[in-house]
């Protein structure tokens, strides 16, 4: 049986997140090598921040590398900008060290899909809640759907809100058309 030989991993972040990741990931140089930003080596995924070092982005895809975009915590806004530069998958820099290397692995296999970044952030229940309010239901229907109490519900709408940074219905609403919500089935 042949040793697995640990994927090659540039970041291009900030000096503080940069040193974070590195800590994160040394206790796994088996699967992972963080490589140094004089290396002669060629990285074969690049972990960067899309607001402090979008520029990472052009480079890695003139190299056709898998772009995976670190961001300190969930922000819509950031997050589609992240995919516009060409992130593959955006995670969070609150992820635990077995999620990231199984991240970083799975770029670069291809193994995964570019995935919407808010899936991420909101929970399994608060997606379902707000794909009910974007297909026009009260809170009585999702709450039956759902076969949760009325009062879940509205604890899952204030929770999601406050994530989607929205204070009403409407807003919700058209976050969650531009976000594919509508369509969403509950899981």
């Amino acid at each position: 049986m042949s040793a697995r030989c640990p994927v090659l991993v540039s970041v291009e972040a900030p000096p503080l997140i940069d040193a974070g990741v590195r800590s994160l990931l040394g206790p796994h140089s088996d699967r992972i090598s963080v490589l140094e930003s004089c290396s002669a080596q060629r990285a074969e995924v690049t972990l960067f921040d899309p607001v402090h070092r979008p520029e990472a982005a052009d480079a890695a895809r003139a190299a056709a590398l898998p772009l995976v975009a670190l961001l300190p915590r969930p922000d819509p806004e950031v997050s589609a900008l992240a995919l516009r530069l060409g992130a593959a998958r955006v995670i969070f820099l609150d992820i635990d060290a077995g999620e990231l290397v199984a991240t970083i692995e799975e770029a670069r296999t291809g193994a995964f899909q570019t995935t919407i970044p808010h899936l991420h952030f909101l929970s399994a229940r608060e997606s379902d809640v707000l794909a009910g309010i974007c297909r026009g239901q009260t809170n009585e229907e999702i709450a039956a759907d759902l076969h949760l109490s009325i009062n879940s519900v509205k604890t899952y709408i204030r929770s999601t809100y406050a994530k989607i940074d929205v204070d009403r219905r409407a807003r919700a609403v058209r976050w969650g058309i531009e976000h594919g919500y509508q369509d969403r089935l509950p899981s």
